[in-house]
């Protein structure tokens, strides 16, 4: 098996950060000889070590970033790594580099779903061997750019089932810890606080359901710049007794537990929606946006629901569904949990990874 690194250089938290722990743990644990480069100040490096994975400082700043590129090729030459996968845009013209250089397979696997740059796209056609999409809509999206469909393959995110595990966790404690009180519903979500995550279009839903529901409570997991926004509207419209921001939080699986309905209400673009599979496999009911990847996960009235994006009280009314119908809502969850063991969870995307590389020669 060729020896395989894993780029991840951003400090900052994100889906595409616990893409690359779960990615890295599961090829380790598969017999893949795989190395991850990120900063040493980032909670990636923080995973991948713990699990034993063997990891450099990567730390990349721009494209003017030498140090960077030098450290680059010291650890490709050193490691003896036979391909480089990146992750990050800023990432592509380092690698490029160094695989030319030192003539090593160079994969990007691409997150975002919107049009590439001219410049980014050049580079794929010219530099890079393969480029992996997190879903049909990134493939879709990078096929109508130009890149040949045959150089991209659609390798799906997955999350660990053994550890969000709704069955792990007390519904109690989580609660109590968020100071959320006994008998409130808590309707949820996870990400960074960014407008395109439609973090305000899930806070106006809920203002909606208060005038029916007395005993809703709002939960945020993650942190942005929106934060301000909705804490200055939650005291506006005096509930902010019942609205909750985490901030950043490692311990996404135990909070998931305090979760009674989950809400994805991207209001963007939405390439995939890992927090999203992350709330199916701990049998939580969801709604999402139909947009982007979304539909590739969820099966409208099977295993979540899918609104129209932007428009609170459509949500609104997906979520009273919810409320008012607790069998269909145990169905849904339960329909949720299977598809992620059947098609999303970390052994089927390591699998995919591992036959993708096996095949790269």
């Amino acid at each position: 098996m060729k020896k395989i690194l894993l780029l991840y250089t951003n400090t900052k938290w994100s889906g595409i950060g616990s893409h690359g722990t779960t990615l890295a743990r599961e090829l380790l644990n598969s017999g893949v000889n795989v190395i991850v480069g990120c900063p040493r100040e980032s909670a990636v490096y923080e995973n991948c070590a713990l699990a034993g994975v063997p990891v450099y400082h990567l730390k990349l700043k721009n494209l003017m970033d030498f140090a960077a590129l030098f450290r680059l090729i010291y650890i490709v030459y050193k490691e003896g790594i036979d391909i480089i996968v990146s992750n990050l845009g800023k990432e592509y013209w380092h690698v490029a580099f160094v695989s030319v250089l030192l003539r090593r397979k160079f994969v990007i696997v691409r997150h975002q779903a919107n049009k590439l740059k001219y410049i980014t796209n050049l580079l794929m056609t010219l530099c890079c061997d393969h480029v992996i999409a997190v879903s049909g809509a990134v493939k879709m999206a990078l096929t109508d750019c130009g890149v040949s469909p045959g150089k991209v393959t659609v390798i799906y995110n997955g999350v660990d089932l053994s550890i969000f595990d709704r069955s792990k966790f007390n519904r109690a404690d989580a609660k109590k810890s968020l100071s959320i009180k006994d008998g409130r519903v808590v309707i949820g979500t996870s990400g960074r606080l960014y407008e395109d995550k439609g973090g305000l279009v899930l806070f106006n839903s809920f203002i909606m359901l208060l005038k029916k529901f007395s005993n809703l409570h709002l939960l945020f997991i993650g942190e942005g710049p929106l934060r301000e926004v909705i804490e200055r509207e939650a005291a506006s419209n005096a509930i902010s007794d019942r609205v909750t921001i985490t901030g950043f939080r490692a311990d996404i699986p135990f909070l998931y537990s305090a979760i009674d309905i989950f809400v994805l209400p991207t209001s963007g673009l939405e390439s995939f929606g890992l927090s999203l599979v992350e709330a199916m496999a701990m049998e939580i009911p969801v709604i999402a946006s139909n947009i982007g990847g979304i539909p590739e996960i969820i099966a409208d009235n099977h295993n979540g629901l899918l609104v129209i994006q932007n428009d609170p009280a459509a949500l609104a009314d997906a979520i009273y569904r919810l409320l008012e119908n607790s069998s269909f809502s145990d169905i849904i969850s339960k329909n949720g949990r299977l598809t992620v063991e059947r098609h999303f969870s970390a052994q089927s995307f390591s699998d995919e990874f591992v036959r993708f590389l096996e095949g790269t020669q």
